[in-house]
């Protein structure tokens, strides 16, 4: 009997990678340039947000990092605080 072996992580990871690519480029077609910051996440968070944006047809904010984003987030939060 011969066994099926799985799918090994480096061809998870790839697939992941070509799931995400083709996403990018799908959003890049249909809503512009990726963002910057969207370098930032991992893969997997990158393809449930690309597909989103792509479900919804939202563009997302070319300009903004993710990190300023957390900054200013936490300043509000600060001054909410008080």
């Amino acid at each position: 009997m011969t066994r099926k072996s799985a799918p090994t992580l480096s061809q998870a990871a790839g697939q992941l990678q070509q799931q995400v690519s083709a996403l990018i480029r799908d959003y890049e077609a249909s809503l512009g340039p990726v963002p910057a910051w969207f370098a930032e996440l991992d893969p997997d968070g990158a393809l449930r947000l690309i597909a989103a944006c792509l479900r919804i047809g939202l563009r997302l904010p070319p300009e903004e990092t993710l990190q300023v984003d957390m900054k200013e987030r936490a300043k509000a939060q600060r001054g909410s605080i008080k």
